[in-house]
């Protein structure tokens, strides 16, 4: 009927373990609706235990409807001791794109065996912890094994635009016993985001050499951004001009010197 349905504040045991997707609802006349319930068991969990999924009028709506008695529907939830034990082996064998160069899926072959001495019916799912978007549960068709056979499956995992980062592994879950597989990495890089990478590769070379260019010619020789270099070599250049003047004179050859010997002053001139 029109109303409510409000989660419980007191999970204790594998209440605790319960999560819904949705914690209160609210509900049309004559309508119906269906609320995931997920159960976590803890790693180091033996023991089992009974819990139960409640479901009740919120009491703003059984006031509302002038209701005395508060009503109650519970799914009963029993986990099994032994939860540690070997159950049926479950592994990821293959993790394959299809679509060729714009692959649009991956198939994630799955091998489950039963080593025990009657047929077994596990729940087989592969689940992805992706690294961006939401993790996700799949499941895997599997149906009944026979005692010492093995079954391959294959399921279809459809990939986002932006490609695929996770991690993935297998679940086989039988009554009280729970497989999982080794975790396998998985990376799907679509040839876009490829080809992104090379055109941005590219701009940040032309830009490098084009910085390159603008900073001109650097001369061998010296060091850049020296102040002046060129009036330093032209001291120098007119010191050595001097020099070789003053050794002119002082060897007898023509010049402007107060010492050189004029015409008339050398032997025999007359």
């Amino acid at each position: 009927t029109d109303g409510e349905v409000a989660s419980g504040t007191d999970n204790r045991g594998v209440g605790s373990w319960l999560s819904l997707d949705t914690a209160r609802i609210e509900l049309a006349a004559e309508a119906t609706t269906v609320v995931d319930v997920t159960l976590t068991r803890p790693a180091d969990d033996t023991d089992g235990g009974t819990g139960a999924v409640v479901v009740q009028l919120s009491d703003d709506t059984r006031e509302a409807l002038g209701l005395d008695v508060i009503e109650r529907a519970a799914l009963r939830v029993e986990v099994a001791a032994d939860g540690t034990g070997d159950g049926t082996p479950v592994e990821v064998m293959t993790t394959d794109t299809v679509g060729g160069f714009l692959p649009d899926a991956l198939l994630v072959e799955v091998q489950v065996t039963n080593p025990g001495e009657v047929p077994a019916e596990p729940d087989v799912h592969v689940l992805l912890t992706r690294r961006l978007g939401e993790d996700a549960q799949l499941e895997a068709e599997v149906g009944t094994v026979a005692p010492g056979a093995t079954v391959t499956t294959t399921v279809r995992v459809e990939l986002p635009w932006w490609g695929l980062l996770a991690r993935a592994r297998a679940q086989a879950a039988t009554v009280g016993l729970t497989h999982a597989s080794a975790t396998e990495g998985v990376s799907v890089v679509p040839p876009w985001a490829v080809l992104v990478l090379v055109l941005a590769a590219l701009a940040a070379t032309v830009r490098a050499r084009r910085a390159l260019v603008r900073g001109g010619p650097v001369e061998l020789g010296r060091v850049p951004d020296r102040e002046d270099p060129a009036g330093d070599h032209a001291e120098d250049h007119a010191d050595n001009d001097e020099d070789v003047t003053d050794a002119a004179d002082e060897d007898g050859t023509p010049g402007a010197g107060e010492d050189e010997i004029t015409p008339a002053d050398r032997p025999g001139s007359g």
